[in-house]
């Protein structure tokens, strides 16, 4: 539940990334953002399918065939004891405790004493089967086998697992680190401009004026819209008419 909601977090972060490079296409910290953002959400959904295999897969053992009821008169596969290969028979007698049977083989006429466990059904070919004999000789080898292959299978799956996980916990971790120096540098500019615009004298910095140059005296006196550099609503200057000091005859 919680790898769901991450990869909807990042799906989200990934939209306010993208709406970001409408503005500043050029940003190479947001292109890189994204890079790394589309990558987690492809680590993540490909870890959500592997963790949805069913535990044990690879692991478990073959299921077990199912005991065939041979009866009189069926045609089976068995193997001769002469050469160790099997053929075509016909079951000619199933002796009293199950286990055993009289088989015939085709084509050589041969009558031999079987274990039932190690028939098989008949083909149509009256060929030996090398792949079957080599199945009933080594059953055990066999299924070695099969699980050996299923084993290597299940820590193959794994092993994958392993290096997706390490590839998402770096890539998350460089976007941890891009977070942070962002959320550094956004409090360090709104801690100097709130020293820059303080009221009061200390670590004020020089030059920097919250108030707008346009903006009216607080006594109403001011003309709107003119910018006076905090000097607007002053009386004109006055001066004396130079008739006054005019020579006189």
């Amino acid at each position: 539940m919680a790898d769901e909601t991450d990869l909807e977090t990042y799906k989200a972060q990934l939209e306010q990334v993208e709406a970001a490079l409408l503005i500043d296409e050029n940003n190479e910290d947001l292109l890189k953002l994204k890079q790394d953002l589309l990558e987690v959400i492809s680590l993540s959904e490909e870890l959500e399918e592997i963790n949805e295999i069913p535990e044990g897969t690879g692991d478990e053992e073959p299921k077990k065939e199912e005991k065939h009821k041979w009866k009189q008169g069926d045609r089976v596969q068995a193997e001769r004891k002469a050469d160790g290969k099997v053929h075509n028979a016909k079951i000619e007698m199933i002796a009293d405790d199950g286990l055993t049977c009289v088989v015939k083989f085709d084509n050589i006429g041969a009558v031999e004493v079987v274990q039932i466990t190690g028939l098989q059904a008949a083909t149509e070919s009256t060929e030996p089967s090398q792949e079957a004999s080599s199945s009933t000789t080594n059953p055990q080898g066999q299924q070695n086998n099969t699980q050996k292959q299923g084993k290597l299978t299940r820590e193959e799956l794994e092993r994958r697992k392993e290096i997706k996980k390490k590839k998402l916990l770096k890539k998350k971790q460089r976007m941890k680190d891009f977070e942070e120096k962002r959320e550094s540098e956004k409090n360090r500019w709104q801690s100097f401009f709130k020293k820059g615009t303080s009221g009061k004298g200390k670590g004020k910095v020089k030059g920097l004026n919250k108030k707008s140059i346009f903006a009216s005296r607080e006594d109403g006196k001011g003309k709107i819209g003119v910018g006076t550099c905090g000097t607007s609503g002053k009386q004109m200057t006055s001066y004396t008419p130079a008739s006054q000091y005019m020579y006189k005859k």
